[in-house]
């Protein structure tokens, strides 16, 4: 799990006093671990740009307007104010920024599919890493599945002739293979509506944030 950001966007926004420093350090990480959202949004409203350019500067002036981002009317959402703050970013600082061909809402799309990805590899991440402890959670205990075979049907569903073919691979009946993915669903599940919790500042939000990812990506 190393490499994986463990903060929470309502814990970076709220911090003051004497560790400041550190909370400026924190909102910039936490950001910048959705970089992939923010270069696809990039190259998608400014191809011509060069998009790991405009990214760096983009990071580099929101850390320094990490207070600002208590008072921004999207702060609820890390997703929405982060895409907010790069679209304003844009349209100021880079030639062609937002052209008439490129709406807002596909540039929207394209920001929000690859922010779901991120949070899906990071919950992938953590569920690869659960399979491998001395003692595992019970929504995966028994589990005897090559998991790198199966990581591919946790975002997909598998056809009859995935079955087979998982089934003749490891030598074990499909329903054993089926029981498997489907309990390792609900877990990847749960990882990753608490991997979109902490991208918010009021749990109630949690439903329609969480089903605005699905609908980004599944």
């Amino acid at each position: 799990m190393a490499g994986l950001v463990a903060l929470r966007w309502s814990s970076v926004l709220a911090a003051r006093g004497g560790i400041e420093r550190n909370a400026d350090a924190a909102f910039g990480k936490l950001c910048r671990s959705f970089q992939p959202a923010v270069l696809a949004y990039i190259k998608l409203a400014a191809p011509s740009a060069n998009a790991d350019d405009v990214a760096r500067d983009f990071f580099a002036q929101l850390q320094k307007r990490r207070t600002e981002a208590a008072n921004h009317a999207l702060r609820g959402r890390l997703r929405l104010y982060l895409r907010s703050a790069l679209a304003d970013f844009m349209k100021a600082n880079v030639k062609g920024g937002r052209s008439a061909t490129k709406p807002g809402a596909a540039l929207d799309r394209v920001f929000d599919t690859a922010w779901a990805q991120v949070l899906i590899e990071r919950s992938l991440t953590l569920l690869e890493a659960e399979t491998r402890l001395p003692v595992v959670p019970p929504a995966i205990e028994q589990l005897t599945l090559p998991f790198n075979d199966i990581k591919p049907y946790l975002t997909n569903i598998p056809t009859a002739n995935d079955y087979a073919r998982l089934a003749a691979t490891l030598k074990l009946p499909t329903n054993s293979i089926a029981v498997a993915i489907q309990r390792l669903k609900l877990r990847l599940n749960e990882l990753l509506k608490a991997q979109v919790a902490d991208t918010l500042l009021d749990p109630n939000l949690l439903g329609p944030e969480f089903g605005a990812l699905r609908n980004s990506f599944f």
